[in-house]
């Protein structure tokens, strides 16, 4: 097997079952309805967010993202939406509980809905205010411009495979912003997959405890910010990265290694570049954490 039928071979193993597809919508279609129900709030339009709505699901580590934009002429403030929806479905659902821009649903193991209240712009019908709830501020952005700039990407297989990574290494980095950075290395979209794969591992290894990346939607926002991903995330993305690199990405061997199944996960101790084993973790990919 080459390294190329063995990338194409993770990606094939990656496609969600469809039983898992019908799920995911029922779960949406119940949520709409929950949250309609609110009757001191006017009706939303919904919207598919995160790696469904940008076609970038995984098998290894989904889950579904369902954005509530609410008009700009509701009368209440962003900030009550937002309790008045969390407030609502927490009485409803024992499972869910507060992220900073998100309301959190655990379904199962592996797999939770995050809603996301919004409140349209009245001069951007495209743009919305999120609110920040650990900030106690508002986010002007548009997911759905974000949504569409993944979408447009033809290099399917870049970002799933750079989100299989993300998971089976355990790196805690918002995938939003992995999808920009893979995007913004691999202007040649002609690249083979391994090439395209090593641009973004130097990237992560070499600029992301440093970079400023805009988000697409509103540049005033920086998405590698600290306050979105933990200065202690980053550092360990980089070190997952310096070692991917290490590896021989010349054999199949390296990129089996890199792409090993998440059962145990390397731990590194940056003073004297030795790994330790650690238990694994679920990775975070939704709006819910991409501000978190």
């Amino acid at each position: 097997m080459t390294i190329n039928e063995f990338l194409k071979d993770l990606l094939e193993h990656q496609t969600i079952a469809e039983n898992f597809t019908t799920e995911m919508h029922n779960d949406r279609e119940y949520f709409e309805e929950l949250i309609n129900n609110i009757q001191e709030l006017s009706r939303p339009t919904f919207y598919w967010g995160g790696s469904y709505g940008k076609n970038t699901m995984i098998k290894d580590s989904y889950d579904i993202d369902i954005l509530c934009y609410f008009p700009a002429d509701d009368s209440h403030p962003l900030e009550e939406i937002y309790m008045i929806v969390r407030d609502h479905i927490r009485s409803i659902e024992p499972n869910a509980y507060q992220k900073n821009v998100a309301i959190r649903v655990e379904k199962r193991e592996g797999y939770h809905i995050d809603i996301v209240p919004a409140k349209r712009s009245g001069s951007d019908e495209s743009m919305a205010y999120l609110y920040k709830s650990q900030e106690n501020r508002r986010l002007t952005t548009s997911v759905e411009k974000q949504i569409q700039i993944v979408r447009d990407f033809r290099r399917r297989d870049l970002l799933k495979l750079i989100k299989l990574w993300k998971s089976r290494n355990n790196i805690d980095i918002p995938s939003f912003l992995v999808e920009i950075i893979t995007i913004q290395v691999n202007e040649d979209e002609k690249i083979s997959i391994e090439g395209g794969l090593k641009k973004v591992f130097k990237f992560i290894a070499s600029r992301i405890e440093t970079c400023n990346i805009p988000d697409p939607a509103n540049a005033s926002n920086n998405i590698a910010s600290d306050e979105v991903t933990a200065p202690s995330e980053k550092k360990r993305a980089k070190e997952i990265a310096e070692w991917s690199l290490e590896q021989d990405l010349d054999a199949l061997e390296g990129w089996k290694n890199i792409f090993r199944r998440k059962k145990e996960s390397f731990n590194f101790n940056s003073r004297n570049g030795k790994e330790k084993r650690t238990q694994s973790r679920l990775s975070p990919d939704s709006p819910g954490s991409r501000f978190a």
